[in-house]
């Protein structure tokens, strides 16, 4: 059986009266609620997950901003 390695991840709270205080995470058929603004252990898999996703929106917000510079350079 495969060892299933366990990684400490961080997840900050969000701002707002009515922001999620946990994240899910579906992996391997399983439910993962992480807790948001402690350090938490999780399982690899969930582990890539999340910052897989992170990546995504940063590179997102990095597209967007390059957008908006060209758009100000071409006097838009």
């Amino acid at each position: 059986m495969a060892e299933n390695k366990m990684k400490e991840i961080f997840l900050p709270l969000i701002d707002g009266e009515n922001a999620p205080t946990e994240q899910f995470v579906g992996f391997n058929g399983k439910a993962y609620r992480i807790k948001r603004g402690e350090t938490v252990k999780v399982p690899e898999g969930v582990y890539n997950i999340l910052m897989e996703s992170q990546e995504a929106k940063n590179r997102a917000i990095r597209e967007k901003q390059k957008r908006g510079i060209k758009r100000a350079k071409d006097g838009d």
